[in-house]
């Protein structure tokens, strides 16, 4: 079965290798060579990572209390959550050694596993500062009212990818 899928991914790329458009730019042999290696290596079943979807599967998330702070520990945590017909509501807490450090909370909804949507400064209102620019040395409350009735999942880990120094302290709370 892997193999015949393999096969029928790698068809599918070499007709659009082959057939292309008769415009001014065509690719050169050497450029269709990498561009089919490219797509074989990056399709093939043995180079893929199973990805553990916190949604379909509880095992990969913890859950989360209301009015219980949670502190960031060393690592990437995933918890579940539940809301309520007001949609998702938190507090986040940072130590006054932030922007000098980093914060990596994501949360996203489970509402359709195909395009999950994530929380943005464009759906999330806070009441000071803004989601993906929290405050530093304070709490800022937050409301994301789109992700009302459904399974929500928060990533939360106390650096992030452009900045790995972890903060003296992260704190955050589900609110009812």
């Amino acid at each position: 079965m892997r193999f015949a899928r393999f096969f029928s991914i790698l068809m599918f790329a070499t007709s659009f290798l082959l057939c292309e458009e008769q415009t001014e730019y065509k690719r050169t042999p050497e450029e269709r060579r990498d561009l089919l290696l490219f797509v074989t290596i990056t399709l093939a079943p043995w180079g893929q990572s199973v990805y553990r979807n916190p949604c379909k599967n509880s095992e990969y998330s913890q859950p989360i209390a209301l009015n219980v702070p949670l502190n960031a520990s060393g690592k990437l945590e995933n918890y579940r959550f539940i809301t309520g017909p007001n949609g998702f509501k938190y507090s986040l807490t940072v130590s006054s050694d932030y922007p000098n450090c980093g914060i990596g909370l994501s949360i996203y909804n489970c509402r359709d596993s195909f395009s999950n949507l994530f929380a943005t400064n464009y759906n999330v209102v806070c009441d000071q500062g803004q989601f993906q620019n929290p405050i530093s040395g304070g709490t800022q409350t937050c409301t994301i009212s789109s992700f009302s009735n459904q399974l929500v999942i928060i990533s939360f880990s106390p650096n992030s990818i452009d900045k790995p120094f972890q903060c003296n302290a992260i704190s955050f709370e589900v609110l009812p």
